[in-house]
């Protein structure tokens, strides 16, 4: 049979090949000795052939909840339609195959035959899981995660996971895809849906089809500026996802492209947690430290088990998705939208009284109280399986969704307060880091012509071209070409003879900040307050040349240094080259001779 959209009965079958048509021909038609058929009636005929046993049905290049003509939405997952009546293809079918997701057959639920074998597969779910994690709130976190796709309003739901290797990001990770796959064992730490090494593009699509996307492994890197760009990517895709938002784009003829809107619940992993304000505020931060799973191996040996063995946790799901379907079929669609609605407005609104009321010192939760409550509603849908089970009064459970909505306010109320620790200071740092890796502004050499950094006798020059590049020189590929400095210099770079010849780069306070705040906006904070905060967060040379705090009448900004050297006077707020140009003091040393380039003290 051949399958593909309903342009196919008005184009020649020699054309179907076509990739923009997405026609699926078996080996068996490519064989027949007449095909592709020249004869201009063939169409006709096709269209003719047993019309009224022709049968339309919608396919969708989205997962998730989906309109049906005169019938109720159903929920498309992979290959899956999931119904009032469990799997039924006939309903519809997904256009997401392999050519637009390499890995769409993964995706999937299971169906069981009855309710007892729900209730077995989510006993286990709950049992095990919930013994895994340290902390109840993370195990809270990833149960919620896993089931609010199934929901239907649109997410805006984004788990970012940080720490070390080896800590149980992945394995978290892997717990919450085994709700999504249509077979066991298909999911794992070791087999994720994407990467932080996938393309922007890739990754933009992924989250627009998908109803839940994982990008796994955002690690850290030696090159700032690769760094800084994976970071960067990274960054987009959160705010696309919580702003339900994407790019807007033009071919060459100046026609709109398509627009790949986010749905999916993103879950993302990384070593380091994430320096913008704007990104913090927009996420459930999960902190996986020593201790982020019990030290005891065999619950998570189980839960291993069960997702390569049992499937149990994707039965929870096709239930979920089918008692879901049959209650818009008897109450009607709108009428769920609306349920599901109020209860996101009824946990914010609840949130937000909390918060206010637990941090009267801070300024407005909202924000806060909104991540949160789109995480609610995975934990509100779990109740509802329970009610509808028949488990909510067994003694194990009875008071799990009371527990549970109280890991919320935590995570809430922490979430709140991290938001207020990372301040100024380290934001202004990273925003100067941003300046100088992405070409708008650079740092120069005090006396010297040329790059700023270079390796001194031994030193490795491959660090002396990191360190440069990261203080924004456009190296040059030729030896015939000097390599160049691009955008505004803020800066000058500088030797403390006094201290072991440390690198220190000072910056110039005016300039930065106004290429700061023409590229993010001002933030409401002073020239003072700002530079102010950045040497409270401890990220300012303190050595050998000393803060001047601001005398009576004195005309000296207090939050700058003012060294004098070889008889030149320099002015401003000064960093160790191994903290701006994030290079570390291993990179400094790999640089061989300190003060090889530049004026000492």
């Amino acid at each position: 049979m051949v399958d593909g959209p309903v342009d196919l009965i008005s184009t020649p079958p020699a054309r179907w090949r076509d990739p923009r048509l997405n026609a699926t021909i078996p080996t068996e038609v490519h064989r027949l000795p007449d095909w592709p058929p020249s004869d201009p009636g063939f169409l006709k005929a096709m269209k003719l052939h047993k019309g009224d046993e022709t049968t339309v049905r919608s396919s969708w290049s989205q997962m998730g909840w989906v309109p049906v003509q005169d019938k109720t939405p159903v929920f498309v997952v992979g290959s899956q339609v999931i119904g009032p009546d469990g799997n039924d293809t006939s309903l519809a079918s997904s256009a997401i195959t392999s050519d637009v997701l390499i890995n769409a057959d993964h995706f999937g639920v299971q169906i069981c035959d009855d309710d007892d074998e729900v209730r077995t597969a989510l006993r286990n779910v709950l049992d095990t899981y919930r013994a895994c994690w340290s902390a109840s709130r993370n195990a809270t976190t990833v149960l919620a995660l896993a089931l609010r796709p199934c929901v239907p309003i649109q997410s805006h739901l984004v788990a970012v996971l940080t720490g070390h290797s080896g800590i149980g990001k992945s394995f978290s990770e892997a717990a919450i895809m085994a709700f999504w796959q249509p077979r066991p064992g298909i999911w794992s730490s070791r087999s994720l849906p994407g990467s932080a090494s996938d393309t922007p593009a890739d990754a933009e699509v992924s989250v627009s089809v998908t109803p839940i996307w994982v990008i796994d492994d955002l690690a850290p890197s030696s090159d700032a500026m690769s760094q800084a760009r994976a970071q960067g990517k990274v960054n987009e895709i959160i705010r696309n996802v919580f702003n339900g938002g994407s790019k807007g784009r033009r071919r060459a003829d100046m026609s709109a492209q398509q627009k790949f809107t986010p749905r999916a619940v993103l879950v993302v992993s990384a070593e380091s947690p994430p320096s913008e304000q704007s990104i913090i505020n927009r996420i459930i931060h999960v902190q996986a430290q020593p201790g982020f799973l019990v030290p005891d191996r065999e619950p998570t040996t189980t839960l291993l088990k069960m997702m390569e063995t049992t499937n149990d946790a994707a039965k929870v799901t096709g239930y979920a998705l089918q008692r879901m379907a049959l209650a818009a079929k008897e109450e009607g669609w709108v009428r769920i939208r609306d349920y599901w609605a109020s209860n996101y407005d009824f946990a914010k609104d609840n949130l937000e009284e909390k918060l206010k009321r637990a941090n009267t010192e801070h300024g407005d939760p909202t924000r806060r109280a909104e991540v949160v409550a789109d995480l609610t509603l995975g934990v509100m849908l779990l109740k509802q399986i329970l009610e509808d089970l028949g488990m909510d009064q067994e003694p194990e459970y009875k008071d799990l969704i009371k527990g549970m909505l109280a890991d919320l306010f935590t995570i809430a109320d922490d979430g709140y307060n991290e938001n207020k620790t990372v301040d100024v200071g380290e934001e202004t740092l990273h925003r100067l880091r941003s300046l100088l890796t992405s070409g708008k502004a650079y740092v120069a050499g005090a006396g010297v012509a040329g790059v700023p950094v270079v390796a001194g006798d031994g030193g490795q020059q491959s660090k002396a071209d990191a360190a440069n590049q990261n203080l924004g020189w456009q190296l040059s590929s030729s030896k015939d070409r000097d390599s160049q400095p691009t955008g505004d210099r803020i800066g000058v770079l500088l030797y403390d003879q006094k201290n072991n010849n440390e690198p220190v780069v000072i910056i110039n306070p005016r300039a930065a900040l106004h290429l700061i705040q023409r590229e993010w906006g001002h933030d409401g904070h002073s020239a003072a307050s700002t530079w102010n905060a950045v040497w409270a967060a401890g990220n300012c040379y303190d050595q050998t040349w000393k803060r001047r705090f601001r005398n009576k009448g004195s005309n000296v900004a207090d939050y700058v240094i003012r060294p004098m050297i070889d008889g030149i006077s320099y002015e401003g707020v000064p960093f160790t080259l191994a903290k701006l140009a994030s290079i570390g003091d291993e990179g400094v040393a790999a640089l061989g001779c300190r003060g090889s380039r530049g004026v000492s003290s």
